[in-house]
């Protein structure tokens, strides 16, 4: 994945598997060109909606029914525990 987080250009590849049928979860890596590691349990419901979620954030996606693009809504757990708005993030598929 190539993004733009305000001026910033952030490159990331992420590996998603293996499925655990017991759990309907897969675990997923992702690295980033800034030397990022995050590591987060995926799972993906009935309606094609995934979620990412790890310690101290997590992501819902929702890509569009062509598969064109894909929207996520992220959230950070605050000192409190609670879960807070991050950031919204758009994606389109290019070629």
């Amino acid at each position: 994945m190539d993004v733009r987080m305000g001026e910033e250009r952030v490159e990331v590849i992420e590996m998603i598997g293996p499925y655990d049928e017991a759990s309907r979860t897969c675990p997923m890596r992702s690295f980033d060109s800034h030397g990022g590691f995050v590591t987060m349990l995926a799972r993906v419901d009935d309606e094609g909606v995934w979620t990412f979620e790890g310690e101290t954030e997590r992501a819902t996606l929702t890509i569009a029914e062509d598969g064109g693009a894909m929207a996520a809504v992220w959230e950070r757990r605050g000192d409190d525990a609670t879960w807070r708005h991050w950031m919204d993030m758009a994606f389109t598929r290019e070629g």
